[in-house]
């Protein structure tokens, strides 16, 4: 992968639960972690591929491994925030990391 074209700064987040004072429970996410990744619209072989673990997939995000990244996070860019349907290994050598995303309304 041509690691140039990771121009756009995501953030890795993960839910998270926090007790009141009062014992209500309230959930929300938190970043995990941010560094740089790649964004694109499905086409061809990929929208096939994404169409077969959901039929609402609408990126690919590719970004440098990061070690547990599961559906169960999202990934925000900017405003924009994404459900992971998908993550697998790329190239087979954990060099890259793939994630079939679909976008959410209202975060």
């Amino acid at each position: 992968m041509d690691f140039g074209k990771l121009r756009h700064y995501i953030e890795i987040q993960e839910h998270t639960e926090k007790r009141g004072d009062s014992g209500e429970v309230t959930r929300g996410w938190s970043t995990v972690a941010a560094w740089w990744a790649s964004i694109d619209p499905l086409s061809g072989r990929e929208l096939q591929y994404a169409q077969q673990i959901h039929a609402d997939a609408r990126v690919l995000i590719r970004m440098r491994p990061y070690d547990g990244l599961t559906p169960d996070h999202r990934i925000k860019f900017g405003t924009r925030y994404y459900n992971i349907l998908d993550v697998r290994d790329m190239d087979e050598r954990g060099e890259v990391s793939e994630c079939m995303c679909v976008e959410v309304k209202g975060g």
